[in-house]
């Protein structure tokens, strides 16, 4: 297993999602980049995209970046994935946290698959490293841009022509799990949307989904909750009567 992802940075993921998760309004926040989480960034990529947007052909670095959330107090570093190959992530932005549906819509094949990608690669990523972060940001950026049936780094609407190879490998054997659709889903994906206007890049995020017994234990607490209140308004009345009926 994963064991930096499962760590302390991804534990600050799940804190941070807590509130996307409840599906509750969220004001933007102010997010600063500090650079790749696995620095440095593993060498640079030539990648080219002709989705319905413009065609793009360019030269990036990939990888996930090491994000702090300057509204919360104190502020709040976590991991994140760009979505988009057109902006450049700026170095502080304001952003809101969206829920996937919010971000892509209902039934967007793009919600499952960036879920699943990060279920096997999480589940399966035994070293925490800035070569299978690359990889991971590569699969990525082919799940959200592609539009053809079936991912692949090599033809269609994404491409990636050069870099490590080792690192297209990877990414590719990931995208070929992501291609069967079988593998269970455990991770949950949210996107920082960038404000309006701006020009940085819209960020994923993603958090365990919690197992069920955690739904169970969470509605017993409520249950719990609800029950002492009741007792305790119920004494509170038990209380009334009798005061009443000593004033008598």
């Amino acid at each position: 297993m994963l064991r930096s992802i499962r760590g302390r940075k991804f534990l600050q993921v799940a804190v941070l999602c807590a509130a996307f998760a409840a599906s509750a309004p969220v004001p933007a926040e102010t997010l600063r980049y500090d650079g790749p989480m696995y620095a440095p960034y593993f060498g640079t990529f030539a990648i080219n995209g002709n989705p319905p947007a413009p065609s793009l052909s360019r030269t990036v670095y990939a990888g996930a970046f090491e994000m702090t959330n300057l509204s919360s107090a104190p502020g709040n570093s976590f991991m994140a994935w760009c979505v988009d190959i057109y902006g450049t992530i700026q170095r502080n932005a304001n952003y809101s946290l969206r829920t996937g549906v919010e971000f892509y819509g209902v039934g967007s094949r793009v919600i499952t698959d960036l879920e699943r990608l990060a279920s096997y690669a999480f589940g399966n990523w035994t070293v925490a490293n800035n070569v299978a972060s690359a990889a991971f940001q590569l699969a990525v950026w082919e799940i959200v841009t592609e539009t053809a049936a079936g991912y692949s780094l090599r033809g269609n609407n994404f491409t990636v022509t050069a870099g490590s190879s080792t690192v297209r490998n990877l990414a590719s054997s990931w995208l070929e799990v992501v291609n069967a659709g079988t593998y269970a889903v455990d991770q949950q994906l949210g996107i920082w949307q960038k404000d309006a206007g701006s020009m940085t890049q819209n960020l994923a995020v993603f958090t365990p989904i919690p197992e069920p017994e955690t739904y169970v234990m969470l509605l017993a607490g409520l249950g719990l909750m609800v029950f002492v209140a009741k007792r305790r308004g119920h004494g509170s009345a038990l209380r009334l009567d009798d005061s009443r009926r000593h004033l008598q």
